[in-house]
């Protein structure tokens, strides 16, 4: 198939991971998401989680551009590609069917799936809320976070700053850091993959893109479409990798090294 016009052709996965899109809100990157899913096509896509951000019935950023993806994608669904919507802490509604008149017309699915590779290992995918501190996991607290990183990209627009602001993103990576310091989130989902008798996990959620083993486990983290313009692919062999918007590589799985780190053969801590 030719690539869109004024477009390469398109590179093809067996599957791709996206998660955190935000689409709805101030800081997210939509052209970078649209020329992304213009130039990657897959048999499968999983919509990881946050995939919206729609504190308001009618959304003040949005845009034709958003309305692109949303179309590009369910005509790649009724083409016959596979496409799976998880819920996420900022999406309209935790419920498997939300009725926000943009998030509806990809209806999120169950809290988790199931997802087998090419290779025959299985993933656990789910955003990764399930796995925060109770406090973290409160929709509302999830909506003042988004109006409060709106409110500083407004007022640092105001200062003739871009609206993807260096500073706003940078104090939001630090916040989202301190938030998982220590990695428990991420060794919490890693209890949970071994829980569902799985070979990995694969997350959004922390805006902070990864793949790792912990203890033979592959943990692997989408990343976000706010700060890192990230997606892991799977190719037609089963191999996981992490891209950038424009097809870049960034990281690809490996086989679970021989000695993995200290701190990592510790006795996992227990899900709360």
């Amino acid at each position: 198939m030719p690539g869109y016009a004024g477009l390469p052709a398109a590179a093809r996965y067996r599957t791709l991971f996206l998660s955190d899109l935000h689409l709805g809100a101030q800081g997210c990157h939509v052209e970078k998401i649209l020329h992304f899913l213009q130039t990657h096509e897959a048999e499968n896509i999983y919509l990881v989680g946050d995939i919206f951000d729609l504190g308001r019935r009618r959304p003040q950023f949005w845009s034709p551009r958003h309305d692109e993806i949303l179309s590009l994608l369910k005509a790649r669904q009724a083409a016959g590609m596979t496409l799976i919507r998880l819920p996420g802490n900022h999406d309209p509604c935790l419920a498997p069917q939300d009725t926000h008149p943009h998030s509806s017309l990809i209806p999120a699915h169950h809290d988790y799936v199931i997802h087998q590779a090419a290779d025959k290992r299985r993933y656990l995918i789910t955003h990764g809320h399930c796995c925060d501190f109770w406090l973290g996991r409160s929709h509302l607290m999830s909506r003042v976070g988004s109006y409060l990183e709106g409110r500083m990209r407004r007022c640092a627009a105001r200062h003739h700053q871009p609206r993807q602001s260096g500073f706003v993103s940078g104090f939001v990576d630090a916040f989202n850091s301190l938030l998982t310091w220590g990695g428990l989130i991420e060794k919490r989902l890693v209890a949970l993959a071994r829980q569902h008798g799985v070979d990995g996990v694969v997350c959004g959620h922390l805006h902070r893109a990864a793949l790792n083993h912990y203890q033979g486990t592959l943990y692997a983290n989408c990343g976000d479409w706010i700060s890192s313009m990230s997606a892991l692919v799977e190719d037609h062999h089963g191999t996981l990798s992490l891209i950038d918007w424009c097809g870049a590589p960034l990281l690809q799985a490996a086989e679970p090294p021989v000695s993995v780190l200290a701190e990592l053969e510790q006795p996992e801590e227990r899900m709360a």
